[in-house]
């Protein structure tokens, strides 16, 4: 999502001749000034969504609560419109949904973090989930 279109436009930067040195700075500075902002937009408007969920969750005692929770994020941003209701509802679960919204937000805090492109590339991009 993220990373993988910062390296595509990195990768541009390596492509063509003469876009080294000077020339590199100034598209990666272009980059930064474009592409950074849309990055920490996202990751500001995300990063609320999973710590909601995340407490909602740890509340939910049963699946039809659980579910609720997963409503309740779709509510507040329509892109996690693809959460899937569960089936069951757990530690087991409750574990698995700690793992992945921990990962997610300390994703979103590195790129809130990140003062330029080359920074926002090194933050870990959650995978797998």
């Amino acid at each position: 999502m993220f990373k993988n279109g910062i390296i595509v436009m990195a990768s541009m930067v390596l492509l063509f001749p003469g876009c080294s040195g000077k020339h590199e700075g100034l598209i990666l500075g272009e980059m930064t000034k474009k592409m950074l902002p849309e990055l920490k937009e996202e990751a500001r408007s995300k990063k609320p969504v999973f710590v909601a969920g995340q407490k909602c969750l740890h509340k939910a005692k049963t699946v039809k609560e659980a579910n609720a929770c997963n409503a309740m994020m779709t509510r507040m941003n329509p892109d996690f419109d693809d959460i899937g209701d569960f089936d069951t509802w757990g530690p087991e679960e409750l574990k698995k949904v700690d793992e992945m919204a921990n990962t997610y937000i300390t994703f979103y805090d590195c790129l809130l973090a990140a003062k330029n492109i080359s920074q926002a590339v090194e933050c870990d991009e959650p995978e797998g989930y």
